[in-house]
């Protein structure tokens, strides 16, 4: 016995059949019949699925049938009728229902007629089967419109944007001087403002900037007529459908909604008459509400308004203002911590300062609203005071105007999707949100007068990051540092008051890096850190920021304060484990569900941040050096030093062997022998009851310095030929193994050739490209940091004319490709070289001995006999754990960083061990062998000397998993031997 037709073939192969032979209604293919769409019907809120809808026209879709299939062997019932009928009553075809309806299961069939009633409501009565030449001839019902996903909403808005922008082009573009006064004006006056905060250097004359304002006006438009789409759409709010005088309409609108309808001086420049039939016969035949307005696991009109911007090459505000999507994941997450921290919405005064696309506004309006809701929802009158109060305490800010204008739509979206509720809060018709979300610069003067008076209780988002602030506005927030996220928490810092909260999106780089210092400075000294959350590096889609999420309360009661650092590096948005961390965090949750590997939290003592100090500058060290005989710098030299507030996770008692100020009981200032050097001032820390280890830092002992900067130019340098350059270096060529001179014979050359360079006859034989010390090719496909000593990745061309070039590269008159000689006094000495960029920096190896990079860096000890010890230290994994946590946060270290590196002291016998060591494991590298046995002594004789608890030794390890999550991960073993075997041969 045949299985039974379901409801989609019942209707192709019974009922469609029933209505071309029977009825005469047309063919499937000729486009008449729309099947198996979405709608929201009059019983209930969520979208249902209906079977077909037949169109009197396929171009224009105007609904006579609408038909609901049911399954061959299910008998039709009343609720079948029912659920037929709320579909036409359905927001779809709202405000008249089609003329017909059809109810079957292939057999069967009821047939339904509409009749209006004397309210002017409607019902349906049931009727004969109805012909098609009938059914064309009915009253027609409302117009039917396809419903688009966001993503096609998207796709289609910006076709609409692409052809504003042509029509503006052609009419404006090709010659701006010839345009009418109104049109000039307003071109000149957008450009201004432009300027203003985008680019002073924007001209009249320049194609470009021609181009970036008329797109900017296409924008304003495509946002205006979404808007006007948006309210068509919905329908029973205006009784209004898409107008086909586009242009009109908007400014009917203008006096209603002024703050989206209008956006002088952009709307002096206009599209034409042609280009707005255009847009009409785009939007007239579909709909956007369901996904814009209706739609609640999104802020889809942020969505758009970040499609569209990435869609004009020419918007370069966005990058300029750097405007950053926040994903909606972290949206929640943040507003359920501010939820929690705040005990409730309700009468809160809620601020957010960069409002971009409006992701944040519209999460919190929505969350205020039902916190200002009586229980049970209330009536119409409770929701409408709701918003009202919502209003009342919300206030948003950006200086992009497109931006304010998105953010206002997702507003006011938010009181469409309750019917009526915006005409009682706007009873004399006018609904202006400007006051609400405020074009303003936050950083501005004039930012108290737009807010008048309001004082946020929390202010909340994602300020720009990426983006330099001016020096004007450096100097007002006295910051040191042109990255206008500092500046925007200072600002927001002086805006709260006592005992209220700033949570922000921040970039991790202001953790520890050197240019905001006086950023933590001002937050650990006028506020009480609350919690450091750590992302994922990738936590933004298709973004590298290294976003954290901070929460600090403004107070005067700091020394008593602790803070919450929480660690969730590892977990990627891709990752299952991803929400559960961002969970975590919102709730303060104490427990300890996922691994240590993947996620940590730790508490801080505030006031311990203050314990460490900048290093002196390296002239005073090079002074001290010249006092002391060369030996050490034997005085601490930090009278004049400040504070750097490293705003820090991990062990604090392993953070104890940073500090620069005595505490009492655990950190002594003590005078210290260093082996080969002289007398050195350290400090002694006290590990357990009996033993207090003693540490120096490394400027005591040895220079730290950058070396030359060529940009990477394939002018100058080549690689070894088993070396894979990344993107960056895919340019630089392989070099003749012939023409290179090796570290051992570098002491051969003369003093003129180091200076001048090397006197080349035969390009092909002379020997030339010496080796350049500067950031190698990680590769941890074997589990291992690179370490000690590796084959030279890259040698540069030390020829008379090579140098040369170099050298007139390097005057001021040459700023293009300019090449920086710094610190020649130390080129040709065998050092510590150390790699500072990238995410496995730092990494220590022995130099080649020949010319260093910039970031390929050098350590040169005070005294050579040294080298070895400091060596094997830095590359031990407590010396990793140390600088990554409590020196520098990110991936690029900085040169003060390394300088201000905390060095054990070490005891004769440890000296030697570990000298003698190091030098038998460089050989071991030397010869082809890791020596990885040699590297664990070395490891373990210091954390002995330190005194590691178990604990401790168990915390970096398992940081070392969080940090580096693919550290040693399988790769293709085939891969892997051809390289190997590659290499070998090439050495050989």
């Amino acid at each position: 016995m045949p299985k039974p037709l379901n409801e989609a073939d019942t209707f192709s192969r019974k009922i469609y059949k029933y209505l071309e032979r029977e009825l005469g209604y047309p063919k499937r293919d000729l486009g008449y019949c729309h099947e198996q769409g979405a709608i929201r019907t009059k019983a209930g809120k969520h979208a249902k699925r209906w079977d077909a809808v037949f169109m009197i026209e396929p171009k224009r879709e105007l609904p006579v049938l609408l038909v609901e299939a049911k399954a061959e062997n299910v008998k039709l019932k009343p609720k079948d009728i029912t659920q037929l009928q709320n579909y036409a009553f359905g927001e779809r075809f709202a405000p008249v229902p089609p003329p017909y309806l059809l109810l079957s299961n292939g057999s069967e069939h009821i047939w339904f007629k509409r009749k209006q009633l004397d309210s002017k409501d409607f019902e349906y009565c049931r009727c004969e089967g109805v012909k098609w030449k009938t059914a064309k001839a009915a009253q027609l019902g409302g117009q039917f419109r396809a419903t688009l996903t966001l993503k096609q909403a998207i796709k289609l808005l910006k076709n609409i944007r692409k052809g504003i922008y042509s029509d503006l082009w052609n009419s404006y573009g090709s010659n701006i001087s010839k345009i009418d006064n109104k049109a000039k004006a307003s071109f000149e006056a957008i450009l201004k403002t432009r300027q203003s905060f985008i680019n002073p250097e924007l001209k009249a004359d320049n194609e470009r900037s021609v181009k970036a304002v008329l797109s900017s006006v296409a924008l304003s438009w495509t946002l205006k007529i979404l808007f006007l789409k948006i309210i068509s759409d919905i329908g029973s709010e205006t009784d209004d459908e898409f107008p086909s005088k586009i242009l009109s309409s908007i400014g009917k609108y203008g006096d209603a909604f002024p703050g989206i309808m209008k956006a002088a001086p952009y709307d002096g420049l206009v599209f034409s008459k042609k280009t707005e039939g255009w847009i009409f016969d785009q939007l007239v035949p579909v709909r956007f509400a369901e996904a814009l307005v209706y739609e609640d696991s999104q802020n889809p009109i942020g969505a758009i308004y970040d499609g569209l911007v990435d869609s004009e090459k020419h918007d370069i505000q966005v990058k300029s203002l750097g405007n950053v999507y926040t994903p909606e994941s972290i949206v929640v997450a943040m507003c359920d911590y501010a939820e929690r921290i705040l005990n409730g919405w309700k009468d809160k005064k809620i601020l957010e300062p960069a409002c971009g696309s409006g992701h944040f506004v519209r999460e919190v309006y929505r969350r205020m609203r039902l916190a200002n809701t009586p229980e049970g929802d209330g009536d119409k009158n409770d929701i409408v005071q709701a918003h009202k109060k919502t209003l009342l305490n919300l206030r948003a800010i950006d200086i992009d105007p497109f931006a304010t204008q998105t953010t206002q739509l997702g507003i006011f979206l938010e009181l469409f999707k309750e019917r009526g509720v915006w005409k009682r809060l706007a009873p004399n018709g006018i609904f202006d949100l400007g006051k609400i979300v405020i074009k303003a610069d936050t950083l501005g003067d004039e930012l108290e007068v737009k807010l008048k008076g309001f004082e946020p209780t929390i202010i909340i988002g994602n300020p720009p990051y990426g983006v330099g602030v001016t020096e004007e506005v450096q100097n007002r927030f006295g910051l040191g540092s042109s990255d206008s996220y500092g500046c925007f928490v200072a600002r927001c810092i002086d805006l709260l008051a006592k005992d209220d909260h700033l949570l922000f999106v921040l970039s991790s780089s202001f953790l520890t890096a050197k240019n905001h210092r006086e950023l933590r400075q001002k937050i650990c000294r006028t506020t009480a850190l609350r919690s450091i959350h750590i992302m994922h590096r990738n936590a933004f889609a298709r973004r590298d920021v290294f976003p954290t999420l901070v929460h600090l309360t403004k107070t005067d009661d700091l020394e008593e304060n602790h803070y919450i650092f929480t660690d969730a590096w590892p977990v990627s948005p891709n990752d299952t484990d991803f929400t559960a961390t961002l969970k975590k965090w919102a709730s303060g949750a104490s427990d300890q569900e996922l691994p240590r590997s993947r996620f940590a939290k730790y508490e801080w003592p505030q006031p311990l941040v203050r314990f460490r100090l900048t290093a002196p500058p390296a002239n005073q060290v090079d002074e001290e050096m010249e006092k002391s005989g060369g030996k050490s710098a034997t005085h601490l030299l930090l009278a004049n030093a400040k504070e750097i507030y490293p705003l820090i996770g991990g062990s604090p008692a392993l953070f104890l062997t940073c500090s620069d100020i005595e505490i009492t009981g655990r950190v002594q200032k003590r005078t210290i022998e260093f082996p080969s050097l002289k007398e050195v001032d350290a400090f002694a820390v006290k590990r357990t009851d009996s033993v207090w280890a003693p540490f120096v830092k490394l400027w005591q002992i040895a220079h730290v310095r950058q070396g030359l900067s060529t940009a990477d130019d394939p002018c100058f340098l080549r690689k070894s030929p088993w070396v894979v350059a990344n993107a960056r270096r895919r340019n630089i060529k392989n070099v003749n193994m012939n023409c290179t001179i090796e570290s051992a014979n570098l002491a051969g050359l003369s003093k003129d050739q180091k200076k001048l360079g090397i006197e080349v006859l035969d390009p092909q034989s002379d020997k030339y490209f010496i080796p350049f010390d500067k950031g190698g090719e990680q590769n941890t496909e074997e589990g291992e940091f690179r370490s000690f000593w590796s084959p030279v990745d890259y040698w540069i061309d030390w020829s008379q004319k090579s140098v040369n070039k170099l050298r007139k590269r390097a005057l001021p008159s040459n700023p293009k490709n300019r090449a920086y000689l710094r610190n020649e006094q130390f080129y040709f000495q065998m050092a510590i070289r150390f790699t500072r960029a990238g995410l496995y920096a730092p990494m220590y190896e022995q130099s080649f001995g020949g010319i260093f990079s910039d970031k390929g860096c050098l350590i040169i000890p005070f005294e050579t006999a040294i080298s070895n010890y400091l060596l094997g230290y830095l590359c031990t994994d407590v010396s990793r754990y140390l600088c990554k946590n409590f020196i520098q946060h990110g991936v690029m270290t900085e040169i003060e960083g390394i300088r201000q590196m905390p060095i054990p002291v070490p005891s004769k016998e440890l000296y030697d061990t570990v000298t003698a060591k190091v030098a038998l494991l460089i050989e071991e590298r030397k010869r082809g062998n890791r020596g990885s046995s040699i590297e664990e002594e070395i490891n373990k004789l210091f954390a002995a000397h330190i005194v590691l608890s178990k604990v401790e030794e168990e915390e970096i390890q398992t940081w070392f998993k969080r940090r580096y999550p693919d550290f040693g991960r399988e790769k293709d073993a085939t891969r892997k031997a051809e390289k190997a075997a590659r290499r070998k041969v090439i050495k050989t």
